[in-house]
């Protein structure tokens, strides 16, 4: 785990700022920081819907932070009041985390912070952030690391899944990448009903809705890379 987020979430000897301090995130779902149902290892209802915030929160950035993935973090104190949240700017910048429990200061203590994305240091591999070394550095440190999908979840099965959703697509090209070995593609068409995409005159005008073309101009925002035919 990269030096500056395990000095942060722990003193300069390992301590750890808070006695019960937990990551949440997913990597398909980590989390850190006592979780809202207040006991160890149960997740609850409050506990995903902080999780779907730290998953829209790095989705603000999608196409921006590249070659990092889109990494957010929720800072939760014990009484269940947000105090902070960050997003990961770019590759090379402060991670979500260590921005969150700097802008809280002193009231971090005791908090629990919400990852949609394990912590690391990915120097430019950012599988890196799949492989769980920064949960088992950060549980060394006596830090409570709770996991969705490892962790008992204590509420409905809906509100989990939909937690896991979220944090699995606004990372879903790393996640695509890391399963099966190759990139994430998304081919675009636009054709007429009659299988046209120009009148017979050779004129050619919007085929797609401004709806649809919206949506195409917010995903191309977030490619690396595109081909036009």
């Amino acid at each position: 785990m990269h030096r500056s987020a395990a000095h942060e979430l722990c003193g300069p000897k390992g301590r750890a700022l808070a006695p019960h301090a937990h990551v949440s995130s997913m990597t398909v779902s980590r989390r850190t920081v006592p979780c809202a149902s207040g006991r160890i290892g149960q997740l609850s209802g409050p506990d995903m819907d902080y999780l779907k915030e730290a998953a829209k929160l790095a989705d603000s950035l999608s196409g921006l932070t590249q070659p990092h993935p889109n990494a957010g973090c929720v800072l939760v104190d014990p009484s269940g009041k947000v105090i902070s949240s960050a997003v990961q700017r770019a590759q090379g910048t402060v991670s979500s985390e260590v921005l969150a429990i700097s802008h809280a200061k002193d009231a971090g203590r005791g908090a629990t912070a919400y990852l949609n994305l394990e912590p690391g240091d990915c120097h430019g591999d950012s599988a890196a952030h799949l492989r769980g070394s920064a949960i088992k550095e950060l549980r060394s440190q006596g830090m409570q690391v709770d996991v969705l999908g490892e962790s008992f979840a204590a509420c409905e099965e809906e509100l989990e899944n939909e937690a896991r959703e979220a944090c699995l697509l606004v990372n879903e090209p790393l996640l695509h990448r890391a399963a099966l070995r190759r990139p994430l593609s998304i081919l675009k068409y636009a054709m007429t009903l009659d299988g046209k995409i120009a009148c017979q005159t050779g004129h050619s005008a919007w085929v797609s809705s401004s709806h649809a073309r919206a949506r195409v101009f917010d995903q191309r925002a977030r490619v690396s890379r595109m081909s036009l035919h």
